[in-house]
Parts: C-alpha cells; structure tokens; sequence
C-alpha cells in the first residue's frame, strides 16, 4: 500500500475561446463544430465532457483503475505518467505495481470535464540491523525476504520495500557449516520510516597456544580447527560445550556452559609434568579435579620470589622453592581438593627464614609470641596472626608479614586450611584441640614426625604426618643464608606442660620444645 494525492483542474476552453483538437474545431461563441467526418467529431466530444485522470508514480509502472465493473489497465511512460480517459463518475481505484511493490489509491470522480491527478509512491522504510561483522542478515515476512550483509560496524542497511511484521536474523558461515543468531520481530508500517534490529550469536573465543588443534563439541556436532592463539567460533546452539585442545602430546580441555545467544570465553593451558614448568592457576586448576597426583609426586618443587619485610627481615629478590607435601592431606578435617606445600628449599634442601636475632630471646620477629607464654596456643600466638599474616588475607596482606612477601600470582590460588592444634596452650587435654583456618601455618610435631613427644596428645588425633616427611625425607633445615648451617625451626604446637613453651624441630631433626620468645627459623605451609 502506497499514499499519494490528486487533485482537479479545468477540461474545457474558455467560455470564448474556440477549442482546436486534429481537424476538429470546436467555437463556444457560436456552437459549431467544424470536423473532417462525423466520427472525429463525436470522439472530440467525448473528450471534452469526459473526466480525466493523470497517474504519476515510478515509470514502467502497471497500473489498473477500476469503478465498478469497469476497467482501465496501462503503464507509466519513462516520465512516470500515465493519462487516461475515465469513462463514469464515481469512485475509482488506482493501483500500480513494480518490481512486486504495490500501491493504491482512491479517486473520487465527481464532474465531467475535468482532469484529476494522482502523484503516488511505493512503500519505502530502512531497516538497520546489527549483527557482527560479514553476517549474512535477513528480514523475513510472509514470502518476503530482504538480504544484506553486515560491514565493518557490524550493520547492514535493509531497504524495506512492503509494510508488515518482519523477523530479523543473522548467520555466520564456520568451517562446519552456518551458525543462526537469534531473532528480532520489527514491525514496520511508516513509508520513510526508520526501524533497527539488534542480534547476537552464540560466540565463543577460545585462547590457547598458537598451533593448538581445537575440538568443540556437543552431542553429534564437533567443530575443529587449528588455533592461532585467540579464536572466534559461531555455535550453532546453547548447551554445554566441550572444548579440548592438544598439541606436542599434551592436552587440555574445559566446558563451557553457553545459556543465551551471547559472548563467551575459554582460556585453555597444557598441564605441564615438571611442576615448575605450570602456573599456578594451573596448578589449582589440576587441584581443583583432585589430578594433582595423575600429573606429579611428593617432593617436586616449584620456584617463587619472596619480597619484602617479614618481622625484623628484609627479603630482596629471594629465590626459594617450595614443594609438595601431600595431595588432599587429611582432607576430611582439612579441606578437600587441595595440593599442601612447604617453604621452602634451596639447592634442593631445606631452608628455613631466620632473622638477624636467631637463636636469642626477643619480643619480636621470628618469636611465637613477643613475651615467654604459650597462652591462648597456636591460635592465639604472634606468629600465627603478625609473622604469617593470618590477622589478613591473600588479597590484602597484612604489612610486614610472610603472606605479603608471596608472589601475588600464588597469593591469587591460596586456600584457607583447617588445621587442629591446642589452642589454649601447654594443655593435655582434648578440649583444647580445636581448628584455625590459615592461609599460611607452621606445621605440627605430629605432621612432621609421625609421633608425639611434647605436644597435646590430642592433637595427634585431628592430624596426619605428612607423605612427604612419612616417606623418610630430611627434618633438618638450613639457615636462607647459610645452606650450610642447620637451624632449629618453630612448630605451631605449644609444649604440654608448660606455660612458656611451643614445639620446635632441632638441628637433628628431632623434636624439643623452647620458650615461646625465642627467634627461630620459619618454613610455613600453604594449599591451593
């Protein structure tokens, strides 16, 4: 349907001027027609009291124009007009069609004589869709279909040429076929109208090393390709997505769970034999599906950098290893899903932290409290909460602590483990025994040896030895600066019987116990 206008004009001469048309004369003054023969006469007359009509629209226009039963069809000119004779009075409807547009109009014929005009125009609306760059986009309504293609900007410029409810839709061609977006219905009814439409697809980018062949997956569709590092791939539906890659013999894969017709990513990494060669979101990552021991064994160390102060102590630049403990130690007390490590070795053997007052009474630094007292035990001491940093978190160390000096990289996998240990101090009761959640810990006697001597003989029970020391490696640890030096190490047990004391690991690896004020080595544990 098209709109347009009319209007009407005069048909005859004036009221005394003669009217000339062939050789037919017409002289209002004398009423005298002058005509070669009688039939030219009566056409000429029939053309001045008949009503006429000029249809402007597009040239090469058909046109039909009806009144009634009666009839008129003919065709636009290369100026885009078309006049005709019409034969009655009354209404008549004009209709014109091109290039399947139509348009119509209603005249209403009242006077003879008289030229009446009509200036109509097709149906013409711009519909915007966006989807994303080289989509193929349609709009559809009924039988109608109208294509582009997106630019650059991700638009494409449909020219609407039919009024109706039209759904708008996007396809991306993959390797494996055409992936559809989804659908917009737009309404489109004004001529010179402006409608726009926006679509998405499923799209998932997957980031993996350079070369890598990628396989996404779900049900019977498999997607493969070969990755340059970052790609783009258009699903075809929402559900959930298996994505692997593999490359020199390695593998890795991920789900993806894709609900809506929207942006989504997957970063993927090859889990590495030599510990050290992963990242540790990697490693939390295999910790996190319990494949830690698939992949690597008690004792394998991984390289960190310790910076800044600790108690009295200034790292720089300090190179340690840390290394594996057990995998899910004690996990039903402790935490599951967990890979336990110790701080630290270097060149291979132990290394414990020690300040400048090592070996010295002192009100602080590597002391497990600032006076002689085991009050209050593990939870309560100095060490636990200002050495280690456990009064903060991994995100916002305390300043001048142990967690602080950690690499933000390990920091950002820690976990917080529930460790058991006489909590009141100097006790020998169960009582006492009671959990702290730390992200940093010193470990018990009973961890390290496998047997009890001075701690609360309780705490043995909410406790295993760790696989690594179970599986007869060395207690002794060494002075950071001195590898040569072995150094008493502090335990996080307080020394039963006593009010002063907590448990400590001799320069022979046995165990003692010492007053709470001393300056000791420290070599703490930690999970991701």
């Amino acid at each position: 349907m098209a709109w347009g206008s009319f209007s009407t004009g005069g048909g005859g001469g004036g009221a005394d001027t003669p009217t000339t048309a062939a050789n037919v004369t017409y002289d209002n003054s004398t009423s005298k027609i002058d005509a070669g023969n009688v039939q030219e006469a009566l056409d000429f007359v029939a053309g001045l009291t008949l009503p006429r009509l000029t249809v402007t629209i597009d040239a090469g226009s058909q046109l039909t124009i009806t009144c009634g039963d009666e009839e008129i069809t003919g065709q636009t000119d290369g100026e885009g007009t078309f006049t005709t004779n019409l034969p009655m009075l009354g209404t008549w409807q004009v209709k014109a069609e091109k290039d399947g547009q139509t348009a119509t109009q209603t005249v209403e014929v009242e006077q003879v004589g008289q030229l009446y005009t009509v200036e109509m125009a097709y149906f013409s609306a711009t519909l915007t869709a966006t989807a994303v760059a080289g989509a193929t986009v349609t709009a559809t309504c009924g039988e109608t279909v109208v294509t582009g293609q997106a630019a650059g900007n991700g638009q494409a410029a449909l020219e609407i040429k039919l009024p109706g409810n039209y759904v708008v839709q996007a396809t991306m061609a993959n390797s494996y076929g055409n992936a559809t977006s989804n659908s917009q219905a737009v309404n489109v009814v004004d001529n010179g109208g402006s409608y726009t439409a926006t679509v998405k697809f499923i799209r998932l980018t997957v980031e993996v090393d350079s070369g890598s062949q990628i396989t996404i997956s779900k049900g019977d569709t498999n997607i493969s390709l070969i990755g340059t590092g970052s790609d783009q791939v258009y699903l075809p539906s929402t559900g959930t997505w298996t994505v692997t890659a593999s490359k020199d013999d390695l593998d890795a894969s991920a789900e993806v769970e894709c609900s809506a017709y929207q942006d989504y990513s997957v970063e993927l990494a090859y889990i590495q034999e030599v510990l050290n060669n992963n990242s540790w979101e990697m490693i939390k990552r295999v910790a996190d599906a319990d494949e830690g021991a698939n992949w690597w064994s008690v004792g394998d160390t991984k390289s960190i950098v310790l910076n800044g102060k600790i108690g009295n102590l200034t790292v720089n630049s300090l190179a340690m290893d840390v290394f594996i403990l057990g995998f899910n130690h004690n996990s039903s007390r402790e935490g599951a899903h967990l890979i336990h490590f110790m701080i630290g070795k270097i060149n291979n053997k132990m290394a414990a932290l020690c300040d400048s007052n090592y070996n010295d009474s002192v009100s602080s630094g590597f002391c497990m409290n600032t006076s002689n007292t085991n009050s209050g035990g593990w939870n309560n001491s100095y060490m636990r909460k200002n050495i280690l940093g456990n009064n903060g978190t991994p995100s916002s160390p305390p300043a001048n602590s142990y967690l602080a000096a950690l690499p933000a990289d390990l920091r950002a996998v820690m976990q917080l483990v529930s460790k058991y240990t006489d909590n009141t101090g100097g006790s020998n009761s169960s009582g006492a025994v009671t959990e702290t959640k730390d992200y940093l810990f010193l470990l018990a006697e009973f961890e390290v040896h496998g047997s009890r001597d001075y701690a609360n003989q309780y705490e043995r029970n909410s406790q295993l030895q760790y696989d690594y020391f179970k599986s007869g490696n060395s207690k002794v640890a060494y002075r950071h600066t001195s590898m040569g030096s072995a150094v008493f190490w502090w335990l996080r047990s307080p020394r039963y019987g006593t009010d002063h004391s907590f448990c400590f690991v001799g320069m022979d690896g046995s165990t003692n116990g010492n007053y709470a004020g001393w300056s000791y080595g420290v070599a703490p544990g930690f999970a991701v």
